[in-house]
């Protein structure tokens, strides 16, 4: 199973975030699939340091603010177009998965948290609706 670490550099100034695989758990992932998790984890930590910056300092004059707008249009695009549909790809393959293994709903619904009424539901949609591109990405597909 992968770990996760976040090491600050020896010249203390970079922060290395790194997520560790066997070469086996590699392979198993797939190079292109690997790589669509490093952008998953680069646009997550550009935005909170976009939004730290902002929340620190407000642009001070147009060319500054046009630039910031800039900026979170590209991280707005990330998210939306690559990102979010990647990660609910991935939390709805699980679901199948999870049903396909026989989970219960009462299982299903303490992962999510939400009531088991509110998982039943849920996994009714998800199973009515043809699967998505985001979730053939998560199955390798």
């Amino acid at each position: 199973m992968p770990s996760e670490t976040i090491e600050p550099s020896d010249d203390g100034y970079l922060v290395h975030l790194q997520t560790t695989m066997t070469a086996a758990e590699a392979e198993e992932v797939g190079r292109r699939r690997l790589r669509d998790a490093s952008e998953i984890t680069h646009a997550a930590a550009w935005g909170l340091l976009l939004l730290a910056r902002l929340e620190r300092q407000a642009p001070s004059g147009a060319e500054e603010t046009e630039d910031r707008q800039a900026e979170l249009r590209g991280l707005i695009r990330a998210l939306e177009q690559r990102i979010l549909p990647r990660l609910e790809g991935l939390r709805d393959a699980a679901v199948r998965w999870h049903r396909d293994l026989d989970g219960s709903h009462g299982q299903l619904a303490e992962a999510m948290g939400v009531p088991r009424s509110t998982a039943q539901t849920r996994l009714g949609a998800l199973l009515e609706r043809e699967v998505s591109d985001g979730e053939r990405w998560a199955r390798g597909q």
